[in-house]
């Protein structure tokens, strides 16, 4: 690992830092007293700060992410280079924004589930190894733009499902699920299927490394179903 990709890490886990806890400490009372998180017991400060700092972190990856990554997609075959070879500095910026915000994220996140914990570990775990010794399968920066695409719709409707904006926040679940399902999940099951199955440059670490994350994917898409067939049929049972 390069003394300029430490400091990369470093200085993005201070900068989504400084973004919650400026929000957390400076909030206009008013704001905090009409904020009322649906899905968190932690202080009302420290969410609002949460989430307004994972929807940051969301966009500036996506954004980072398209401006890589976009150019390749439209030029080139989708997934033809199956080689293990070294990590370019853009992926490698990439890695430096998911891991500064996922150690940052970990000082304050309330209602951890083991699968929470897990994800986190494992992120740090695998885009650290990777940033480490500079290497890339020619996926990883393009793995976070997949896993981070869903995300900043995700944290909109939180946000405003917590003051109580109904409509856009079911907007940004419509945008949320129509997401996830093609390209969190579509994708996500490509690539595996890309890089487990036909590759024979993948080692079998990086090859069971990548298959566990695909099920933790299907394990949230099996709780998105659930959501959509609870509003679906739920509503119909109302009515």
């Amino acid at each position: 690992m390069l003394v300029e990709d430490v400091g990369r890490v470093l200085a993005f886990a201070a900068f989504f830092s400084a973004i919650h806890w400026t929000v957390r400490l400076f909030c206009p009372e008013n704001i905090i007293s009409a904020f009322k998180p649906f899905n968190s017991k932690g202080p009302k400060r420290a969410v609002l700060a949460g989430y307004v700092t994972s929807l940051c972190h969301g966009t500036i990856e996506v954004s980072v992410g398209l401006w890589i990554h976009l150019p390749r997609i439209l030029n080139e075959p989708f997934l033809q280079d199956k080689s293990l070879g070294p990590m370019s500095d853009p992926v490698a910026l990439q890695c430096a924004i998911l891991l500064g915000y996922m150690i940052a994220d970990s000082t304050w996140t309330f209602d951890i589930t083991p699968l929470y914990y897990f994800h986190h570990f494992a992120t740090v775990v695998i885009w650290g190894y990777c940033l480490y010794y500079r290497i890339d399968m020619n996926f990883m920066g393009l793995g976070i733009l997949i896993g981070e695409a869903p995300n900043p719709a995700i944290n909109l409707r939180w946000l405003f499902r917590s003051f109580q904006l109904s409509k856009p926040a079911e907007i940004c679940e419509v945008i949320f699920v129509l997401i996830w399902l093609p390209v969190r999940q579509g994708l996500e099951l490509m690539c595996c299927y890309h890089y487990v199955w036909t590759s024979d440059a993948m080692p079998m670490f990086w090859r069971l490394i990548l298959i566990s994350g695909n099920l933790m994917t299907a394990f949230w898409t099996a709780e998105i179903f659930g959501l959509l067939r609870r509003r679906l049929f739920g509503k119909s049972k109302q009515k």
